[in-house]
């Protein structure tokens, strides 16, 4: 709750500053990161604690600011993303891997491999949640591929483990 009452400040901060008609073209562009940055992670904030309609809304305010421009295509990825796994939160398995895919491009020309696995994850889960395993374990693989090389895992990607040793077990 302290984490989402000072990121809120920092989108507010944020926005005040991109909206003022003073700034100087270059401080205004990265004002406007800050904005979009900080929505995002607000964003995330909310999904972790489960408040989809909150994320939603944070989405699309997000998704309308953030320009196609290539400059802004990490924002834009790390919003398709969010979509992606609030889709996944509601059950909407086809709209979370339309999503999860747009969203994997971008993040993989920048190697953000930590990304990718949150994206692998929720999209070998879709998968498998659509009745369609092997692909779905496709996905979970590749995240144990990605810890192999990095020697990176995020806390919240555990249940992957799980998913494969389960399967395995079979």
């Amino acid at each position: 709750s302290e984490a989402i009452e000072l990121l809120g400040g920092c989108t507010h901060f944020f926005e005040n500053e991109y909206n003022s008609h003073t700034s100087h073209p270059n401080v205004k562009f990265n004002h406007q990161k800050g904005y979009l940055n900080s929505i995002h992670q607000l964003a995330q904030f909310y999904h972790y604690s489960g408040k989809i309609a909150k994320v939603d809304s944070l989405l699309k305010i997000g998704l309308k600011h953030t320009p196609s421009t290539e400059e802004f295509s990490l924002e834009q990825s790390y919003f398709y993303k969010l979509k992606g796994m609030n889709y996944y939160s509601v059950k909407n398995y086809p709209k979370a891997i339309e999503y999860l895919e747009k969203s994997m491009p971008e993040l993989a020309r920048l190697n953000d491999f930590a990304q990718i696995s949150i994206i692998h994850f929720y999209l070998g889960k879709s998968f498998i949640n659509m009745g369609n395993e092997s692909r779905g374990l496709n996905h979970l693989n590749k995240i144990d591929s990605i810890f192999n090389k990095e020697n990176f895992l995020l806390p919240e990607l555990r249940k992957t483990y799980e998913i494969l040793i389960t399967h395995h077990n079979k």
